[in-house]
């Protein structure tokens, strides 16, 4: 559309909004002020807003009391531009796809300067995307949403468990405890577990489902010493086909979109409905000392990414990162070490504390964020108390089943 096309446009629809407020009603369901690129068309729009948000009558006289840098004779001007009243919608139109072509002519000599000046090339796909992901024409507000009734009516409240009573299909878990708890292992047990079709807290038989371990933190040497008695304790019920390990001690960097479209990738290619992976520190650049997730803008990337990884190919996260080190008082935060971001971002967050440092055999198990759900949690873990290497022990008593 050519300049002028659309400022006659913007013209036709101010003249048509200045006759009749049914053409303001019409006009206002596809653009606002800031769609207008002549700042006195901003002016008038904004007081014929103000005119009939006051309950008062749309006309020249009233609007221009609003916009006094405007004259009587301009405003009459408008009018007599005006090809028809009932015309405002189309006018409307015109005027959007106008401003929609001058911010996209904006934002493509953004993307190009980033181009030519970025670092590396993913970054700067990473800025044209978030450059056009708002750029559209306005779909117009449309009818109201749904009632309370008819939305609880046409809701499906039925819980998607993948582990009944506590992890459902795209929900997020983050455990947190001090380095060397054994929060790795557990994770790790949790996965086997669920590929093995065992319920990780009663043992009894649940449906099996497809896991993914990937280990961003130890060796595969390291890595293979724990999943091997694990295996062992899963025995026949496991098909190996259904749990798949990977390591990448080397960390991986979600901030760079190469690394979250390999994470997908894995994700689908083996079929995962679970995703067990960690440490969060070493999911960015630039991995911290002592096990910091991050600065906010980094946590919030990688929150993102995760995410997408969650929503594209449908699986539940089950994340372990370090908590921060004590204070004087020995005391120690089981909140995530690093940015406010972690303390928001799942569905449920818990942290092992040692109910006696010394021997690290017994943890309670603690809420660090307030559960979105209702769900089933033991009150403790124990280290080494049965067939497996964590021992949950649930309100009603200790698990200990041979299954």
């Amino acid at each position: 559309m050519n300049h002028e096309l659309a400022h006659a446009s913007a013209r036709a629809l101010l003249g048509a909004c200045l006759l009749s407020d049914r053409a303001y009603l019409d006009a206002s369901q596809i653009i606002d002020g800031s769609d207008f690129t002549v700042a006195e068309h901003t002016a008038i729009w904004d007081a014929i807003t103000a005119t009939y948000e006051a309950g008062e009558r749309i006309d020249v006289l009233t609007v221009q009391s609003r916009c006094p840098n405007v004259s009587l004779a301009d405003l009459n001007a408008l009018t007599a531009a005006t090809p028809s009243v009932s015309g405002a919608t189309k006018y409307a139109t015109h005027v959007a796809d106008h401003r929609l072509r001058q911010r996209l002519i904006n934002a493509s000599a953004e993307i190009a300067n980033a181009a030519n000046t970025a670092s590396d090339a993913a970054h700067a796909a990473d800025r044209a995307r978030e450059l056009v992901a708002h750029l559209d024409m306005p779909i117009g507000k449309g009818a109201p949403d749904l009632d309370v009734d008819t939305f609880i009516a046409n809701t499906d409240t039925t819980y998607d468990w993948l582990i009944p009573d506590v992890l459902e299909c795209r929900d997020r878990l983050l455990v947190t405890a001090s380095e060397g708890a054994g929060k790795s292992t557990l994770l790790a047990q949790i996965g086997v577990q669920l590929a093995a079709g065992i319920h990780p807290w009663t043992g009894q038989p649940i449906p099996a489902r497809n896991v993914l371990i990937i280990d961003l933190e130890n060796p595969p040497r390291l890595v293979t010493r724990r999943i091997h008695r694990l295996r062992e304790a899963a025995g026949p019920n496991l098909d190996p086909r259904r749990l798949r390990i990977l390591t990448k001690p080397e960390g991986i960097d979600l901030t760079a979109r190469s690394d979250v479209r390999w994470l997908i990738d894995r994700c689908e290619a083996n079929r995962a409905e679970l995703l067990v992976i960690g440490p969060a520190y070493r999911m960015s650049s630039g991995v911290a000392e002592r096990g910091d997730v991050g600065g906010e803008d980094a946590a919030k990337r990688v929150t993102r990414a995760l995410d997408e990884v969650r929503i594209r190919a449908n699986v539940a996260l089950l994340l372990e990162t370090h908590a921060p080190h004590g204070d004087a008082r020995g005391a120690r935060d089981l909140r995530p070490f690093g940015s406010s971001v972690w303390l928001r971002w799942p569905e449920f967050g818990i942290g092992l504390r040692s109910t006696d440092p010394e021997h690290r055999i017994e943890y309670t198990v603690e809420h660090w964020r307030g559960p979105r759900d209702v769900r089933q949690w033991p009150l403790k873990l124990k280290r080494n108390a049965g067939r497996w290497l964590w021992t949950p022990v649930m309100p009603t008593g200790t698990f200990r089943s041979a299954a």
